[in-house]
């Protein structure tokens, strides 16, 4: 719906700086494969999450030695999205 509002041009920038600001941002996209994202969101049991948590931090430590930081990356988003899963389905 739109006003009109006679407070002049100064108003009117405010007006459009406000609703600028009430954006949503862009949903930043996770780092790695989708396919490991989806393969943790379906499993249902703790130990399964738990080896892709230890999987994913096994490599994590072999890729930040090996000095490659995307993949370093890539294996902590796995693990986060291991933890939140365990988390989600009380496994601890």
């Amino acid at each position: 719906m739109i006003r009109k509002i006679g407070i002049g041009c100064g108003g009117l920038i405010v007006l459009v700086m406000s609703s600028c600001s009430a954006a949503t941002p862009a949903p930043t996209p996770r780092p790695g494969s989708s396919a490991v994202y989806e393969r943790i969101a379906a499993l249902t049991d703790c130990p399964s999450l738990q080896r892709e948590f230890d999987t994913a931090d096994a490599n994590g430590k072999r890729d930040r030695e090996a000095g490659r930081a995307e993949q370093a990356a890539w294996a902590t988003a796995y693990m986060r999205a291991a933890d939140e899963r365990m988390k989600s389905l009380k496994c601890y």
